[in-house]
């Protein structure tokens, strides 16, 4: 994982191998990171009695993150032309007749034991590369949409696996995205993206 980035959005999951692997990986520069898991108890009132509460055990997540996003992208050298529709390093994304060219972005290679120890390269998006991202693509089960946070693969103690972080993988679909411009900071963005999500996916390995 890159020292600072640990949030990870990408189109599928982290492999090489999955028929649902990701083609396009992303790395989002957060600050702030809200993790709501949203209850819907029955309150059943009962005339001169406290009333009966209902729990059907429903549960429905969402996720807010927010943080900066450049105009441009932070690697001008990254020049990959991907007409072909990109290579098993997922540099492009091609939906339908339009592809989405990774060039010209920062990255860095991520080794994670998803489906084995699979090293991948995830990508730093600039403003409008993220902006397209969340308006093209879709959550399907085929393709499902995923969002890391931190480390996953220590998530919960046991006797065996005595240490823990606050790390997950959910399966997400995107409900808004916000994207504001500060006077004096044209350079920038500040973005803002809400999901509804599944719960946590967590991984022990």
């Amino acid at each position: 994982m890159s020292d600072t980035l640990a949030v990870l959005l990408r189109n599928g999951r982290h492999s090489n191998s999955a028929p649902d692997k990701a083609t396009i990986r992303l790395a989002l520069k957060c600050e702030n990171i809200a993790i709501n898991m949203g209850r819907t108890p029955i309150q059943v009132p009962i005339p001169t009695n406290s009333p009966e509460l209902i729990d059907l055990g429903i549960v429905r997540p969402s996720i807010s993150i927010s943080g900066l996003v450049d105009n441009v992208g932070g690697d001008p050298t990254n020049t990959t032309d991907n007409d072909s529709g990109g290579d098993s390093t997922g540099v492009a994304y091609t939906e339908g007749d339009n592809e989405i060219d990774l060039a010209d972005m920062a990255h860095f290679d991520y080794q994670f034991n998803y489906d084995g120890d699979d090293t991948l390269r995830y990508y730093i998006p600039y403003k409008n590369f993220l902006e397209e991202f969340c308006a093209e693509v879709l959550f399907s089960d085929d393709t499902p949409l995923e969002l890391q946070i931190g480390d996953p693969t220590v998530p919960i103690a046991s006797n065996t696996l005595g240490s823990t972080t606050g790390g997950a993988i959910y399966q997400v679909a995107i409900q808004s995205a916000n994207f504001t411009q500060v006077p004096g900071l044209e350079d920038r963005w500040q973005f803002a993206l809400q999901f509804v999500a599944k719960t946590a996916t967590h991984i022990l390995t």
